[in-house]
């Protein structure tokens, strides 16, 4: 919580009880810049000292005048640059729109907490600014040019962990999910938030996923000749599913070293089937049949529909954490 004490918070409710209770549940973890304010109108002449980087601002939804979802709009307009939480008594379903309307909207949301809220709940979201921070710096932290991303594929600098996968119910393991990393003669390790990103930016991800997919079935070979048939699930990038020839790609490489595909599943975000559909549809179709599985990941995040989701033969969906987070807190 060290981290909060960088940081100035400005409080926005007209509750003045709930105000006091918030800056005593800051003033626990150190923090000594707080500001607060009862409605839009009182926060306006003074917004533009608070727009910056540093900013931490817990909204109420029902405020006086302008209401909080109409200052989250105007907030987005003056490219408000700080952190944004909500806070309300109102129901769950409309704070995480809220959320979700600010996070359209390119703003930084810490997510949502319902009154009466809880001290643990309240530090936990506060904890979101750390990782949101560290996320935004990461990708600007390292220096790589696309020649050294292809130099890593070719030296084998790219490296596979294996995630394990427990089914809860009876805590019986029942595969592995492939995870990527970059060991970097300067940088130690890149973690993949950042070269993944780097290699569909510049056409080099299916060279990265047709490697990441050898190393995979290499080490499946070697689980197989010590009697082990482990399932992998590896994540895939929208332009491989515009590859057609990726299933046979597939195959090939799993009959190179004699492993059944059929323990292999390809995971993809769900907004990465609603771009040239069509095309989509006739790589997993074609993987499908030849018993890959597919899995839908971070369900709920895009905008597909259940219509369009009927016509894709997924054997496996994951939904996104949002759907069950703090669950046990909401009505």
């Amino acid at each position: 919580m060290d981290k909060l004490m960088s940081h100035e918070f400005v409080l926005l409710d007209s509750d003045e009880l709930f105000l006091e209770l918030e800056k005593i549940l800051l003033k626990k973890v150190g923090t000594s810049q707080i500001i607060s304010y009862h409605c839009v109108d009182e926060i306006l002449p003074n917004i533009q000292l608070f727009n910056t980087p540093s900013t931490v601002l817990l909204l109420a939804l029902i405020l006086p005048g302008t209401d909080g979802i109409e200052f989250v709009r105007q907030l987005a307009e003056m490219h408000y640059q700080g952190y944004i939480l909500i806070v309300s008594s109102r129901d769950y379903r409309i704070i995480d729109s809220v959320v979700a309307m600010g996070r359209g909207l390119n703003l930084k949301m810490l997510g949502g907490l319902q009154k009466p809220i809880s001290p643990s709940l309240f530090f936990k979201a506060l904890q979101k600014l750390h990782y949101q921070e560290q996320s935004n710096l990461v990708s600007t932290h390292y220096n790589i040019d696309v020649q050294d991303l292809k130099q890593a594929i070719r030296n084998e600098d790219i490296f596979l962990v294996y995630q394990p996968k427990i089914r809860v119910k009876d805590n019986t393991f029942i595969g592995v999910e492939v995870l990527a990393r970059w060991k970097h003669s300067k940088y130690d390790i890149i973690p993949p938030l950042v070269f993944i990103e780097f290699a569909e930016k510049n056409n080099i991800i299916l060279e990265l996923t047709q490697y990441i997919l050898k190393k995979a079935f290499e080490q499946l070979s070697k689980w197989a000749n010590s009697n082990l048939n482990v399932p992998i699930s590896i994540n895939i990038s929208e332009s491989d599913l515009q590859y057609l020839d990726m299933p046979e790609y597939i195959v090939t490489v799993a009959m190179q070293y004699n492993v059944d595909p059929s323990l292999l599943t390809l995971e993809i975000t769900e907004s990465c089937l609603m771009d040239n559909l069509p095309r989509t549809l006739d790589v997993i179709s074609r993987l499908r049949i030849r018993n890959i599985g597919l899995s839908i990941d971070d369900f709920g995040t895009g905008y597909s529909s259940l219509e369009k989701l009927r016509n894709i033969p997924f054997t496996e969906l994951k939904m996104d954490k949002t759907f069950v987070q703090n669950i046990e807190h909401r009505a």
